[in-house]
């Protein structure tokens, strides 16, 4: 029974630090087969470790517990994942000194009850891995595609502390004589780790800010284009405005003379310029019609069919300039799809939006057909240098007015569909 119990100690032991490293990294592949492929990685590790520990004993087995696991998996996060390898590299050992710490206070707190000594672990590392989801999860992974510097100088601290817990516990045999040292250790890493989130926090703000920069520089381009749509069109009207007058009193004259034919001619010439077009009218917000004229005349330009039917709530519960910008984002994404079709395919955008009984919109548009990558949250992801910012920011929308977000691929459609909660509506 003890040694089923140890063993069971260690299947924690292993999962755990894996589950926290699987939550930092983004993969090449869909979360299923990485989940898959850890699973059966991990349960060899684990059977690899309960043999050596029945045949050779605890303590040559505790000597290559972190060989075996860490090796393997670090191996198989290399291939898997896209990250920079010093940027793995720093998350594998965050994530085993993790396992270490919580170690050291569930053998401290149980003693020899295997038993406690297990749960222990397990709520320690279940508290750990909810605190990074909740608080850690978005910053990480942005920082993650935005920080290019600096991950070598950084991931060489939790692989040297690593190393010397590992020789002060470990070898040359295992000892508890000098945990004094290795908690002092444990401080010295705390506040190692406060100096790196501070680093961390301070880059993520500022790539935000710059990306919050980039965002709103986008969102002032397309309202100036309207802007200046409606500046043309005004000028436009001014113009036949003045030339009407002059065209009434040539009516008048032609009239009196009974020259017909040419009272004929005058009038399909001045139905003519008025029949010139009016600025886009989508909805009743000018900010989110801006957006929507802007791609609406973008995409004719290429050719490109673009149906709108919109309807907004009043009043309208969500920021509009970030509505605005949700579309802004999704029919660039859209417009591009679609421009990268070849000549003679169907290439079409439509937007829809409900105000009632609950507000959800659809953004849709022609797509080439073949699979697309997703990120770990569900959101299209691109593997092109600049793109992406467009869907995490899309997300944060979502995120913020706790909407639900559905990506689908229908025929030869690539539907995006945003919908609110009952309440909101």
């Amino acid at each position: 029974m003890e040694d089923f119990l140890f063993i069971m100690r260690l299947a924690v032991s292993c999962l755990c630090p894996v589950a926290l490293v699987f939550l930092m990294s983004d993969f090449k592949c869909g979360k299923k087969k990485v989940v898959l492929l850890f699973i059966i990685v991990n349960t060899v590790c684990i059977t690899g470790n309960a043999a050596l520990y029945l045949v050779a004993g605890r303590e040559v087995m505790m000597r290559f517990f972190a060989l075996l696991v860490a090796g393997v998996n670090l191996v198989l996060l290399i291939v898997l994942t896209k990250d920079r390898f010093s940027m793995l590299f720093f998350d594998f050992f965050t994530a085993i000194n993790a396992l270490y710490l919580v170690s050291i206070i569930s053998h401290f707190v149980a003693g020899e009850a295997i038993l406690m000594d297990t749960l222990i672990r397990l709520l320690l590392y279940a508290a750990l891995i909810a605190l990074f989801r909740r608080f850690f999860y978005g910053p990480w992974h942005f920082l993650s595609v935005h920080m290019e510097q600096g991950w070598i100088a950084v991931c060489i601290l939790p692989f040297l502390f690593f190393a010397l817990v590992m020789f002060l516990g470990l070898y040359p045999r295992v000892r508890s004589d000098n945990l004094v040292a290795v908690v002092f250790l444990y401080m010295i890493l705390a506040v190692v780790y406060v100096v790196i989130y501070e680093v961390f926090r301070s880059t993520y703000l500022q790539l935000m800010h710059e990306e919050n920069r980039h965002l709103l520089a986008a969102q002032l381009t397309v309202q100036d284009r309207q802007l200046s749509l409606q500046e043309e069109y005004l000028e436009r009207m001014r113009i036949l405005r003045h030339d009407f007058r002059h065209n009434i009193r040539s009516l008048s004259t032609l009239l009196e003379k009974g020259e017909f034919s040419a009272v004929q001619e005058l009038l399909g010439l001045v139905d003519t310029r008025f029949a010139e077009p009016e600025p886009r009218h989508y909805c009743t917000e000018p900010i989110v019609n801006a957006q929507l004229s802007w791609y609406a005349e973008k995409a004719e330009g290429e050719g490109i069919e673009f149906f709108a039917r919109v309807a907004l709530p009043e009043p309208l519960f969500v920021d509009a300039q970030e509505l605005s910008m949700v579309f802004g984002n999704a029919l660039e994404n859209a417009y591009y799809a679609c421009a990268r079709l070849p000549k003679g395919r169907k290439r079409r955008i439509e937007v829809v939006c409900k105000a009632s009984p609950q507000f959800v919109f659809e953004i849709a548009n022609t797509w080439e057909e073949k699979p697309v990558p997703f990120d770990t949250e569900g959101f299209p992801c691109s593997e092109e240098p600049g793109h992406g910012i467009g869907s995490r920011s899309i997300a944060g929308f979502v995120q913020k007015y706790g909407a639900v977000c559905d990506y689908k691929m229908d025929g030869e459609m690539f539907r995006l569909r945003i919908m609110f909660p009952q309440t909101f509506a």
